[in-house]
């Protein structure tokens, strides 16, 4: 069986999705984390690497947002599938 992440990727677009990326701080992650320690983040974004996001030229474009959210939505379906037949 396939991981919900892998699949998911193709529910608006067969490109492949990164796994895990990096940039700026977030500083409402670290305060969760001392509030909550046990808790866990997953930061979703809603954009390509050419957005520039934080950048001057920032952009975000509808198509994108509303894909990210249909994939984001997709990937959280799957996932509750995944944790109700196996349990925490």
């Amino acid at each position: 069986m396939r991981s919900p992440r892998c699949t998911t990727s193709t529910a608006t677009s067969p490109s492949h999705s990164p796994l895990a990326g990096i940039g700026g701080s977030i500083p409402i992650v670290s305060a969760l984390a001392g509030a909550l320690p046990h808790a866990e983040a997953l930061l979703v974004g809603t954009s390509d690497g050419h957005a520039n996001i934080h950048g001057p030229d920032e952009r975000v474009l509808l198509s994108e947002f509303e894909n990210a959210t249909i994939a984001e939505a997709d990937f959280l379906g799957r996932y509750a599938e995944v944790f109700r037949a196996h349990g925490s």
